[in-house]
Order: structure tokens, then sequence, then C-alpha cells
């Protein structure tokens, strides 16, 4: 019960506040999604070694002398953007791993796979910081994206304003003042980054001031632009108008990229204050309508394709195999090219019926298939 409690806290506690901190390298996406190429053949990393190593591969590119905290923040930005995590908390040992999905984006960057990387990336900050860049795609919607001092006036009006929304929404969704304080406040201070101080009734909001301004609304222009959004002028693309109207859901405005579904059921929450969409960002990205038949075959063939070709990225070196929850992305993108949301186990079970020669599939304890190896050609 204590286990699920925590869940549920920490469920919260990451819709209310989805978005990464700040550093002076966060201007440019694809540099900070490069920090998982310097995972080539170790399933982990000190820390330290992979700020060094990041700090000389950009000495080399930029052919400047920067700084090791700009590594680091960089570094720690993969982390937030959910590509790298955390395996223990030893300080300056600390050691960092890739998750899934920077297997991903590391298969997708060694395959040249460009319009791949962008669709990882695309959920990458959807999903790790959607307070912001979702908050700018929502502000797109009304009228073109300024920038500069314009664009931090707006964007800290817009975001007083929506702060203002979920704190009504949690005095109403959670009406007594003893649960509200146990969700929201530990004895370390508030769950939620900012929110200052939770009372009875009240819940205090921490100013925004310029430093989070500049440092988060500035760069997220820029990826909104990179990642195909928006377009310099400020005007959404198709794609992003796209994008922005899924994350309104049935609201008017965006309001939060929520917990999973079945949040609001263990939490008790009253129906008519149930808020979408729902996390994960594939709900967001995956196309709603779904595929009723048989995979189709080329969708099958091209997964298999990918399993083989990007295994050598993939695969888990102490194990010598690769999670298949890392082929799923592959999968979520080309639904894209057919505006078709395919059942990710039919497409699996084909391509190990269709491919048995090539691969071996493997069960995890809980579920269907958890993993596969590539089989040895003779």
């Amino acid at each position: 019960m204590l286990q699920e409690w925590n869940e549920c806290r920490e469920s919260l506690a990451e819709a209310l506040a989805r978005y990464v901190g700040y550093t002076t390298g966060a201007y440019q996406l694809s540099r900070i999604a490069e920090v998982t190429e310097l995972f080539d053949q170790a399933p982990s990393r000190l820390r330290l070694e992979v700020v060094k190593s990041l700090q000389l591969r950009l000495q080399t590119e930029t052919s400047r002398n920067l700084k090791e905290d700009y590594a680091a923040g960089i570094t720690d930005f993969a982390v937030g953007l959910g590509l790298v995590r955390r395996i223990d908390r030893g300080g300056s040992l600390a050691r960092l791993a890739l998750t899934e999905l920077g297997r991903t984006y590391r298969a997708a960057s060694g395959l040249d796979l460009d319009d791949f990387r962008k669709f990882l990336l695309q959920f990458s900050v959807l999903q790790f910081d959607a307070d912001i860049y979702g908050l700018l795609l929502d502000m797109a919607l009304d009228e073109p994206l300024p920038a500069g001092s314009d664009l931090l006036k707006y964007f800290k009006g817009r975001t007083l304003d929506l702060r203002r929304e979920r704190t009504d929404w949690l005095l109403r969704a959670f009406p007594d003042p003893r649960l509200r304080v146990r969700l929201l406040q530990t004895d370390a201070g508030s769950t939620v980054r900012w929110i200052k101080n939770v009372r009875g009734s009240e819940i205090e909001i921490k100013e925004i001031g310029l430093d989070f301004l500049r440092h988060h609304a500035t760069p997220r222009r820029g990826w909104l632009v990179s990642l195909g959004h928006l377009h310099k002028d400020g005007l959404l693309t198709s794609s992003g108008r796209r994008v922005a109207l899924r994350l309104r859901g049935e609201s008017d405005r965006f309001f939060w990229l929520g917990p999973p579904l079945n949040w609001f059921t263990r939490m008790h929450v009253d129906k008519a204050l149930i808020k979408e969409p729902f996390s994960p960002a594939w709900n967001i990205i995956r196309p709603s309508r779904e595929n009723t038949e048989q995979p189709p075959f080329d969708t099958v063939v091209r997964t298999a394709d990918f399993m083989e070709r990007a295994y050598r990225y993939m695969r888990l070196i102490q194990a010598n195999q690769v999670p298949l929850d890392a082929v799923k992305p592959y999968i979520y993108f080309l639904e894209s090219r057919t505006d078709l949301r395919f059942d990710e186990e039919a497409v699996f079970r084909a391509v190990f019926k269709i491919f048995d020669k090539r691969f071996a599939p493997m069960s995890q304890r809980t579920g269907l298939l958890g993993h596969y190896q590539m089989r040895k050609r003779r």
C-alpha cells in the first residue's frame, strides 16, 4: 500500500511539473542527445567519465575551450529528457546508463535515420518537458509565437495562469486538506517544484524569475523549429498544430500531460474532474485510429529490418539481447506513415513467425515477450 501511495504521489508531482532544468547547452537539442553515443560498448559509465568524454568531443567539434560545467549541464539534461538514467547515487562516483529510449536513439543515430531521431526527440520533450514545450505549442495555436522579450512576457503570463488553474483543480479534486498535504508535501518540502507551501485550503505558488523564463522559453522555441513544429516566423506547421490540438484534449487550452488513466481511478478522483491527455506522450504522438486487421506485411518487414540492423546498437552488453521495448518506438514511427495504430505484440509475433531463422524471441517474467536475440547464421 505504501509503495502504491508513493507511486501515485510521484505520478502527480511529475504531471504537475513536467519540465527539465536548464543549462547553457540547452539551445541545441541534438547536442544533448549526442550523449547517448558515449555509451558505445559499456553497459554503464561513471558520470565523471561521460562528462569528460563529452567535453573533449565538443571541444573537437567547436574548436573552443569549453568548461567542464558546460558538458556536465548537457549530461544532466540528457538524464532529464529520459535518454540516460542514474543507476546509483554515488556522488562523484555516480554511474549512468542508457534508458530504452536512449538505446533506440543511439541506434537511430548510428543508422543515420534522421526522421526517426526527430520522432524520438519529439516523444522525449513531450514526455519530460511538456510544461514548457507543450505550453509554447499551445500559445502558438492562438497567435504567432513571438521571440525575445515579448516571448518571455507572454510565456510568464501563461505559466502563471496554468499554475493557478492547476491549484484550483487540486483543491477540487482533493477537498480533504490532510490528503492534499500528504500528496503535495513531505518533510523535505513540496513535491512539486513550483509549489512553495501547502497549508489547509491554500496552495502557495513560487514567483517566476527572469532566469526561469530566459533559460526555458527561449531554447524551447528553437526546439519547436528544429523538430518541425514551428516555422521561424512563429507560425505552427501542420504537424505542430496537430500535436498542439491533441495536447489540449477536450479543453480550450493546454492543461497538462497528466498521469496515466488508471491513476485517477486509484486516487478516486471524481469523473467530472478527470483531465486528459494521459501519459505516456505516445498517446499524443500515435494515431488514434486503430488497425483492426493483421499488421501490414510492409510494416512487419520494416520492423524486422530495423531489429537486425539496430541490434549492435541496442543490445545489452552483458546479456547479448535487446529489449523489445527499445523496438516499439520504431513501430510507432511506422504508424505515423500510415496514420493507423498497430498492436505491437501482433507485429512482434508476425516478425518471429515469418523471420524465425533470424530472430529468437525470449520471454519475460510477466507478459508475453520481453527480449530477442539474433540467431547465428549457418
